[in-house]
C-alpha cells in the first residue's frame, strides 16, 4: 500500500505540537543565550524562519535546514556555507556568531559557536573590595547533522554544549539538544518543525532552571523569477523574488508568539540582488516589529536586521555569508 506523501510531514508537525504541550507547564527558564536567534536575515523577516532552507540560519532555527540547500529553488544548492553575525544589544552588551555547513548528497554537517558579552560592571563590597568585572560571558558551541531520507525531506539534529559566567566568579555547563524536520514540497512551499534546547537544567550551585524549550512549526511560500516588467516595461529589473514566512513558536513558560515575515529580493542589470524584509512577532510587547535589508553579490551575502523597541534602543543585526 502506497504512503500519502503528505503522511510523514503532518507526523512530524503533530509529533513537534504534542511535545511542545508537555513542556508549556509554568515556571522560569535559565539560560537565555540559549533563545537567541542569529542572522540578519531571519530577524529582519521577523524570525518566522524555521521552514526556510537556508543553512546559515539551521543554527537558529531548524537544523534540518543544514542540509536543505541555500534556497527553495533545487538547483541553489550551495555545498559550503560560512556566515558570521554581530549584534549590538540594548546597552553594552553584544552577540558574536559563527558557523560553517557543507551540504552532501545524502545531507549536511556544521559547526557553530555563539558568544555573548554582556560589558562590565563595578563591584563595590561591603569589606571596602572593589574592581570591574564582566557581567555575564556566555559560549555556546554547536554540532549539527542533517539527513535526507528521501527527496526534499530533511531531518536535522544539534548538540549544544554551554558554558556561562557570572560576574567572573560563578560557572555552569549544560548540554542541550535541537531537532527539526524540513519538507520542500514543491519549488514553492516548504513546511518545517524545531524542537529547541531539549536538556538537563542549568545549575550554579545546588539549584538549577529548565532550559527555555522551544518549539517552532510554520511554512514558507517561494515566488521566484516573477518578472516586473510585465508589470510596468521601465523597470529595468531583470529578477524578482518573493518570499512569504509564518511561524507559530511556544517558549517554555512564555505565552505562543505567531510570527510573519516577508522578502522582496529584487536583481537589477547593472548589479548584485538587493532585499528588503519585513517582519512581525505577535504576542511581543516590547519588540514586535522587524526591518532588514540585504545585497548578494555572486558568493558574498549582506544581511541587516533591525528589532523596533518600544522605549528601548534597537538591536542591530549584521551578517555576512560566503557560498563557497
Amino acid at each position: 500500500m502506497r504512503t500519502h506523501p503528505f503522511v510523514p510531514i503532518v507526523a512530524v508537525l503533530a509529533f513537534f505540537a504534542f511535545v511542545a504541550s508537555s513542556f508549556a507547564e509554568s515556571g522560569l527558564t535559565g539560560a537565555p543565550i540559549l533563545q537567541k536567534c542569529m542572522g540578519a536575515r531571519a530577524i529582519g523577516m521577523g524570525s518566522a524562519f524555521v521552514a526556510v532552507p537556508d543553512p546559515s540560519n539551521a543554527f537558529s532555527y531548524n537544523p534540518a535546514a543544514i542540509g536543505a540547500g541555500s534556497g527553495l529553488k533545487p538547483d541553489a544548492v550551495s555545498r559550503h556555507t560560512l556566515a558570521t553575525t554581530y549584534e549590538k544589544g540594548l546597552a553594552d552588551d553584544k552577540f558574536g556568531f559563527l558557523q560553517y555547513t557543507k551540504g552532501m548528497p545524502w545531507g549536511g554537517v556544521g559547526a557553530g559557536i555563539l558568544y555573548y558579552n554582556s560589558g562590565k560592571i563595578n563591584l563595590n563590597l561591603t569589606s571596602g573590595a572593589g574592581g570591574s568585572v564582566t557581567a555575564q560571558e556566555d559560549t555556546v558551541v554547536m554540532l549539527g547533522m542533517a539527513l535526507k531520507p528521501v527527496p526534499g525531506l530533511f531531518l536535522g539534529g544539534t548538540y549544544k554544549y554551554v558554558r556561562l559566567n557570572l560576574a567572573e566568579e560563578f560557572h555552569a555547563t549544560s548540554h542541550q539538544a535541537d531537532a527539526g524536520a524540513l519538507w520542500r514540497i514543491t519549488s514553492v512551499l516548504s513546511v518545517g518543525a524545531a524542537m529547541q534546547n531539549m536538556g538537563g537544567n542549568i545549575k550554579f550551585e545546588s539549584a538549577g532552571d529548565p532550559p527555555p524549550t522551544t518549539t517552532r512549526i510554520g511554512a514558507a511560500c517561494h515566488l521566484s523569477s516573477f518578472d516586473i516588467r510585465k508589470i510596468d516595461s521601465s523597470v529595468d529589473i531583470i529578477d524578482t523574488d518573493i518570499t512569504f514566512t509564518a511561524d507559530w513558536v511556544k517558549i517554555k513558560s512564555e505565552k505562543e508568539s505567531p510570527r510573519v515575515g516577508f522578502e522582496l529580493a529584487m536583481k537589477p542589470s547593472y548589479m548584485g540582488t538587493v532585499s528588503l524584509r519585513v517582519g512581525y512577532l505577535f504576542n511581543r510587547d516590547i519588540k514586535s516589529m522587524t526591518y532588514g535589508c540585504g545585497f548578494k553579490h555572486k558568493k558574498f551575502v549582506f544581511d541587516f536586521g533591525i528589532e523596533a523597541s518600544k522605549n528601548l534602543s534597537n538591536p542591530l543585526h549584521i551578517s555576512f555569508t560566503f557560498h563557497l
